[in-house]
């Protein structure tokens, strides 16, 4: 060491700072203070290379490590010795290994590896017996009920390797979360040893007040339970602690394989939940035998309460000859009492269900033997409770027994019904007594109480035998009586079978003749299916008879015989009545099933009918329709049902509906479509196919409309005046001169192309006489058509083609003529119009001829006057109020009122393009008002009208008619209401 400090000295070549000498040496004694030999030995071969003249300082410490690591060697030697000539002193051989530790924190690797060898060896055994000697002390003071002492011997283990674990290199996360526990089970411990002494008080307490004070025992159970729970949650809690300790070291062994039972973990959670090698082992086991010192002892006094309770209840029912409700009044306060009893019993055992169970079996202390006897004490309470019902009970009916009057009208259902109450409680005691003998051997509260119940039920026993017999002796005049009554019930249910059946088909108040098999068939068939009870049941009365007693038998000798000939020739009666529905059942089941055949067609065409209306096949869905109504009428004629008839008639009314709303929706589309393209082919002058497309809209309106569409009226109005108006303005295909015509036309038509082609060459001579060629053409046709408006217009192209300058004059001229003309003269009104219509289709531009011909024609009528500003808004203002009503309402009336409202703002404002589209939602929302289909009464009634036209009854046809059209859904029928016109021609 000192040929090493020489070296140090010799290698330095500056000196270092005094201040940084200072600071050195002064790491170098902190490090010797911790015990850091090494790393100081380390720092000081650094300042003697830095400052070799600082030798005497370097040699102070250098000896106090040597004197150090003198006394550190010492210390070992020991420590060889007593382990070659002590091996089992491990108390001794720990000192001195925590000696050494201390000495110093970092020793060299071989030296480490040395050290943790024999500390591990040590600890191993002196831990191990350390361990096995606090377990089998804490076991010894649990057996001798010291839970206190016992307690804090198994806590005072936790130390055992508790260092070592937290010197290991685990996870802080671990590491922490066992510190925490580790304190939080220091203070639960102190805390159960605090409950453990409450929990004692407030049993001694409750086991004082069960024998002076029974009033105070709900509020002293209470209070015991009360502590006991909070008891129970400590216990978890340090089971809980207990468990974790152990999952923790069993994750710990899957990343540790050097870890083993000789550990921190393994000994905690066996002093905690114990261990299966040592009996009565561990803090739980301490705290679980609580549970059996206190509950155990409590629970048989209760079971005491319920067996006194129980037995005075019982002898009490066995003294009174008859059991009053005053009686049963009386032993209510046991019951009650029993049955609190038991409920204390329960919930001491409740208590058990607070605890967790631990992985060992130390806590297994209680069997739950309460359990069966907490059940057998409830059933033994609810069936007394019962039988003091039936004492009660027949205390009761014999009252009425004895009351009994024979000329009471219903003496007989009450026999029965005393005969059946009698027999339940026959039963019902029969049935106690089974369970009293089969619970006898499993309950301690049962076998007190066995005796006293069974007398009970023998006195129950005794007492409805002899009522019974009192009963019988009037059973016999009763059977008569019921016997008359099935017959009776036979011969009134074929009269209504038959009657319903209707076979003749005789006509009801009402003029139908309704015929209901299946209701007749119900009738028969429970009359067929009851027969052979109702027969079985009067032999039944026989052999009761039979069984009567011949001291019975002898008092009612003569009508007992009188009764046997009566149901001899009941019972015959009924057979012949049951032979007779057996005839009608095969009636109305053939008359069934020609209804249901007709119904299942009728529902086929109605199938078809709605898959027509998907596909928009209208026709088609209203001819099956229809023929769905035949079919669901062939049905009702066979077996009316008022269900079918209003089922059918919702059914077809509600796709006869949805036939109208759908097609009117396109109907409405469709007639608007139409109704533009009429006003278009108007406005251009083109009235025949206006006409046309009008009448295609009227026709397409009247599939689902009865009432007429006011706009198609007014148009027709328009149109028809200008048809008049222009009659032979042009020539029509179907006229008989229309080919002659049609070439004159077409060959001045060609003579005016050549005439225009030779004037733009030039050749004016030639162009004249080309052209008056063709104003011959056009006066031939003129002469049959003079009107012609081909012709006329034409004839003015000439005139203009051959000179213009004259022309132009004589068209003003025409022009004011034709003016004068309108005005003056009203025959000539027509004559001048033309000509006005005549000069616009060869100088359109023309100033004021337009305006001219407009207000011509709002003047003949051809063209509606255009709105003024107040009628304009007003047709807005009727827009919007339609449009409110239509937003707000959707009743028939308030749309019937908007549809009023639009047409008016149309006629108002025939441009109010928001009046159409309200008009044509309204109509669609209405739908089509015209009838599809009849309902079933109205169709029969009209198939009966056209019966009655054919063989000439026109005054009865007339009548149905008027008849069919009082209901307000057959008004816009188009089939009554054709009917009704060839009715009406034969008047």
């Amino acid at each position: 060491m000192y040929i090493t400090l020489i070296i140090f000295s010799s290698a330095a070549i500056f000196a270092t700072p005094l201040s940084q000498k200072r600071k050195t040496l002064e790491q170098v004694d902190g490090l010797i203070e911790q015990k850091k030999i090494n790393d100081a030995l380390v720092l000081l071969q650094q300042y003697m290379d830095e400052n070799p003249d600082d030798f005497d300082q370097a040699q102070k410490r250098i000896n106090k490590i040597l004197k150090i690591r003198q006394n550190y060697a010492d210390i070992a030697k020991e420590l060889f010795r007593v382990l070659e000539y002590e091996p089992e002193n491990n108390e001794k051989q720990l000192n001195i290994i925590a000696e050494l530790e201390n000495m110093e924190k970092n020793p060299n690797e071989a030296t480490k590896k040395f050290i943790k060898q024999a500390k591990s060896a040590a600890q191993f055994t002196y831990y191990r017996t350390l361990y096995n000697k606090i377990m089998a002390e804490g076991s010894k003071q649990k057996e001798q009920k010291k839970y206190q002492e016992s307690i804090n011997t198994f806590y005072s283990g936790m130390y055992l390797y508790q260092n070592e674990f937290f010197e290991s290199e685990y996870e802080q996360s671990v590491t922490q979360k066992i510190q925490k526990e580790i304190n939080d089970l220091s203070s639960l411990v102190t805390l159960s040893i605090a409950q453990l002494h409450d929990v004692q008080d407030s049993f001694n307490e409750l086991q004082t007040v069960l024998k002076e004070n029974p009033d105070r025992v709900n509020g002293a159970f209470k209070d015991f339970e009360n502590k006991f729970q909070k008891f129970s949650e400590t216990r978890n809690k340090i089971f809980l602690i207990g468990r974790d300790f152990s999952s923790t070291y069993d994750m710990l062994k899957k990343v540790d394989t050097e870890l083993t039972d000789a550990s921190f973990l393994p000994f905690a959670f066996r002093l905690i939940l114990g261990d299966e090698k040592i009996k009565n082992s561990g803090i739980l086991a301490s705290l679980d035998q609580q549970w059996d010192d206190t509950i155990t002892k409590l629970i048989p006094t209760f079971e005491n309460n319920v067996t006194e309770n129980l037995s005075t209840v019982l002898a009490t029912m066995n003294k009174k000859d008859e059991f009053k409700n005053s009686t049963m009044s009386k032993n209510k306060s046991e019951l009650e009492s029993a049955e609190k009893n038991i409920a204390f019993a329960g919930r001491l055992n409740a208590l058990y269900s607070t605890k967790k169970i631990s992985e060992t079996k130390t806590d297994d202390l209680h069997s739950d033997y309460s359990s069966v006897e907490l059940s057998s004490a409830t059933k033994l309470v609810e069936i007394i409770k019962k039988q003091e019902e039936n004492l009660v009970q027949m205390d009761d009916l014999s009252i009425q027994v004895d009351k009994l009057n024979q000329d009471e009208k219903n003496l007989g259902s009450r026999i029965m019904d005393l005969t059946k109450k009698y027999n339940s409680v026959l039963v019902a005691n029969s049935t106690y007594e089974e369970s009293n003998k089969k619970l006898n051997d499993e309950s301690r509260i049962w076998k007190k109480n066995f005796h006293e119940f069974s007398l009970v039920t023998k006195k129950i026993t005794t007492e409805v035998n002899a009522k019974l017999i009192q009963l019988y002796l009037v059973m016999a005049d009763i059977y008569e009586k019921q016997t008359l009554s099935i017959l009776d019930s036979y011969e009134k249910g074929a009269a209504d079978a038959a009657s319903l059946l209707n076979q003749e088909k005789k006509e009801n108040d009402d003029g139908n003749a309704y015929s209901y098999p299946a209701e007749s068939l119900e009738i028969i068939k429970k009359q067929i299916v009851s027969y052979n009870a109702d027969i079985e049941k009067i032999n039944s009365y026989q052999h009761e008879l039979s069984q009567i007693s011949s001291s019975v038998k002898k008092l009612q000798e003569k009508k007992y015989s009188d009764y046997i000939k009566k149901l001899d020739e009941n019972s015959k009666k009924i057979s012949q009545i049951n032979q007779k529905n057996i005839e009608l059942q095969q009636y109305a089941l053939n008359q069934i099933q020609l209804s249901k055949r007709a119904q299942n067609e009728a529902e086929l065409r109605l199938s078809q009918a709605k898959d027509n209306l998907k596909a928009n096949n209208f026709n088609q869905a209203r001819e099956n329709l229809q023929k769905a109504r035949n079919k669901f009428n062939e049905s009702l004629e066979h077996q009316e049902s008022k269900q079918l008839r209003e089922k059918s008639d919702k059914q077809i009314e509600e796709i006869a509906l949805e036939i109208n709303r759908k097609q009117n929706e396109i109907v409405v589309v469709e007639v608007r479509k139409l109704k533009t393209l009429a006003k278009d082919a108007y406005n251009q002058g083109n009235f025949e196919l206006a006409e046309n497309y009008l009448t295609q809209a009227q026709n397409r309106w009247a599939i689902t409309n009865i009432e007429s569409d006011e706009e198609i009226v007014d148009l027709f109005a328009l149109i028809n005046t200008a048809l008049s108006i222009k009659t032979g303005r042009t020539i029509l295909p179907t006229n008989p001169l229309y080919p002659e015509m049609s070439s004159l036309l077409s060959f001045a038509n060609q003579f005016y192309d050549e005439g225009v082609i030779l004037i733009g060459q030039g050749k004016r001579e030639d162009a004249e006489k080309i052209l008056n060629e063709a104003e011959k053409k056009l006066a031939q046709v003129r002469v049959s058509f003079p009107l012609n408006q081909d012709s006329r217009i034409l004839s003015l192209k000439i005139k203009k083609l051959l000179d213009e300058k004259t022309f132009e004059q004589q068209f003003k001229t025409d022009f004011e003529k034709a003016k004068v003309k309108f005005i003056k003269d009203k025959n000539k009104r027509q004559e001048a119009y033309i000509e006005l219509t005549d000069l616009y289709s060869i100088s359109p531009d023309y100033p004021g001829l337009r305006d001219e011909i407009y207000k011509m024609e709002i003047a003949m009528g051809m063209r509606l006057p255009p709105p003024d500003q107040k009628a304009i808004a007003r047709s807005k203002t009727l827009t919007k109020e339609a449009q409110l009503l239509y937003n707000t309402s959707r009743d028939e009336i308030s749309m019937n009122t908007a549809l009023a409202k639009v047409n008016e703002a149309i006629k108002l404002d025939s441009n109010n393009e928001n009046a159409k589209l309200l008009k044509d939602s309204i109509q669609t929302r209405i739908g089509g008002k015209a009838s599809v289909v009849l309902s079933a009464e109205s169709e029969k009634m009209y198939q009966q009208a056209i019966q009655e036209l054919q063989q000439g009854n026109i005054i009865a046809s007339s009548a149905l008619v008027s008849q069919l059209l009082q209901k307000k859904e057959n008004k816009n029928s188009a089939k009554i209401l054709e009917l009704k016109r060839k009715v009406d021609s034969f008047l």
